[in-house]
């Protein structure tokens, strides 16, 4: 498999078709997340792996939420910087398959609406992992 286009906070960045080993001494967070309308519910996931694609760890939770797909992703995103910081993980990738959710955090800027405190909060954690980066990967390599 060939190293992940990865894009530095500020920028969007190549969007892989399928999934890819993070470069060498990293590990990769994806996250993904689907909404339930018959009951307002979405279920939000990851999978945290090695440089050499073997799991370190994996996330589920069903939350009551909204159906939008940028509030989704990013919980989801939340949920997985909780374990990595938990860990003590540096040197992450992390990876969306929600092109929006990618450029909210990566342009957040001062937006109060709560897709862009959520977006900022990720933007700071990420700013203080060592190494750390987003990246849009097509759904197909989700």
């Amino acid at each position: 498999m060939q190293d992940l286009e990865t894009l530095k906070l500020g920028g969007v960045g190549l969007s892989p078709s399928r999934w890819a080993l993070p470069p060498a001494g990293f590990v990769c967070l994806d996250v993904d997340a689907s909404f339930y309308e018959e009951n307002n519910r979405c279920r939000i996931g990851g999978v945290i792996r090695d440089f050499k694609g073997q799991p370190l760890a994996a996330f589920g939770q069903s939350i009551l939420m909204s159906s939008f797909v940028v509030l989704r992703e990013l919980f989801a995103i939340l949920a997985g910087i909780e374990i990595i910081r938990e860990r003590d993980i540096n040197r992450v990738v992390v990876s969306s398959d929600s092109l929006l959710t990618v450029q909210a955090v990566t342009e957040s800027n001062g937006d109060l609406s709560y897709v862009g405190l959520c977006a900022s909060e990720i933007n700071s954690l990420i700013s203080v992992i060592d190494g750390a980066s987003i990246c849009h990967i097509k759904r197909s390599a989700n």
